[in-house]
């Protein structure tokens, strides 16, 4: 037999295993450093590990900040898709 999900090997149903999912805790307030990885960047070896640091996101009750200047909104979606664009 195939399996089927809520359903025991005889064929009677069961009660899911996690009852009560954990709620979802988002902190009110978390901090991003931003730098650079120049040893990445410059093909420098790898026992060297060179940041350049540029500044600090802090995002504080779904506001932004750059080094504790608010982002403004429109410059909140260029901000998002340049730090996609860096992890790919």
């Amino acid at each position: 037999m195939a399996y089927r999900s809520g359903i025991d090997v005889r064929g009677r149903p069961v009660a899911p295993a996690d009852l009560a999912p954990a709620p979802t805790v988002i902190p009110e307030r978390f901090v991003i450093a931003l730098s650079v990885d120049l040893r990445r960047r410059l093909g420098l070896p790898d026992e060297l590990k060179p940041e350049l640091p540029i500044g600090v996101i802090t995002v504080e009750n779904g506001t932004l900040f750059l080094n504790g200047r608010p982002i403004p909104a429109d410059a909140a979606g260029g901000l998002a898709a340049a730090c996609a664009a860096a992890l790919r």
